[in-house]
């Protein structure tokens, strides 16, 4: 399963350092940084309120972030071929 994460991180005094490692590391090597502000998060499990949670640890009170899962058939865009390699290869 799929999902997208968007978010705007509005603390500027917050040091982000933990929430990207946390997308980039902790989480297996299952997320891959999209667009700026958007990462591809690959899970086994369909639990989008853990994910929120968990996301939720790493951020500021003023931030703010949304969560949708990607429905296999239904994206399309202008992307690197390998965003498209990654999607394909998560995608099971």
């Amino acid at each position: 399963m799929i999902y997208q994460l968007t978010y705007e991180l509005r603390t500027a005094d917050k040091d982000y350092s933990d929430f990207f490692s946390y997308l980039e590391q902790e989480l297996g090597g299952t997320a891959l940084h999209v667009l700026r502000d958007a990462w591809w998060i690959a899970l086994d499990s369909d639990d989008i309120n853990t994910l929120c949670n968990d996301i939720r640890t790493h951020l500021g009170e003023n931030d703010v972030f949304f969560i949708a899962q990607v429905s296999p058939g239904r994206i399309n865009g202008w992307m690197p071929q390998s965003s498209w390699k990654w999607y394909q290869e998560h995608n099971v």
